[in-house]
């Protein structure tokens, strides 16, 4: 059970599509569990004085839920959760608020993957995301300003990167400064002990180890 973890640029969605993608080649189960359900309500949420008086994550529950139904109808899929726990105390960092889930994931075996990149592309993968339209502009008028927002996708990252050091969860931490979505694919599956052959790359198709 994988969690893919990272600010919005480092290539979370086209990551998760390639381990979909290699499931369906191979005939392996990958199941996802998008942030839609995972983080629910909580990006907005967190920004309510009510709410962060009295914080509640039925996202993550939910997310938890889905992760024991999936493995309890099949034990040899691989589980894939798009953000979690990492990406509630980058924005919220109580990190006390999250250690039940923690330890709850590590109890049934998950390790979670950051993907990164170096701080200097923050603005260009980040904000100007040129496949998003209009997300710069909700970017500036979210933070405040340009320059705002680069300092808190900057901090965000930064907050994932110390929350793996307090997590009991194995990690892998990838950069992924140069796109390469199929090395971020083949090393993740490799952290989980299969391969991973690229059509059109010297390789003559996917297969399990």
């Amino acid at each position: 059970m994988l969690i893919i973890e990272g600010v919005t640029g480092t290539g979370k969605s086209r990551t998760i599509a390639m381990l979909a993608d290699w499931g369906r080649r191979v005939g392996h189960p990958v199941h996802v569990i998008d942030e839609d359900l995972t983080m629910g309500s909580f990006l907005e949420d967190v920004r309510v004085p009510s709410w962060r008086e009295r914080p509640a994550f039925p996202g993550l529950d939910a997310g938890f839920a889905a992760v024991e139904r999936l493995r309890r109808d099949d034990e040899r899929a691989l589980v894939v959760l798009e953000r979690f726990h990492l990406t509630v105390y980058a924005l919220f960092s109580h990190w006390h608020l999250v250690r039940q889930y923690d330890r709850a994931l590590n109890a049934l075996g998950a390790a979670q993957v950051l993907l990164d990149y170096r701080p200097a592309l923050t603005e260009q993968r980040s904000v100007l995301c040129p496949d998003r339209s209009g997300w710069a502009d909700e970017m500036d008028e979210y933070y405040g300003g340009r320059l705002l927002a680069i300092a808190a996708v900057r901090q965000s990252q930064a907050k994932r990167r110390r929350a793996l050091l307090m997590s009991e969860l194995p990690y892998l931490h990838l950069d992924n400064s140069g796109g390469n979505w199929d090395d971020c694919a083949a090393a993740i599956l490799a952290y989980c002990g299969y391969s991973f052959h690229l059509p059109g790359s010297g390789h003559d198709g996917y297969q399990v180890e």
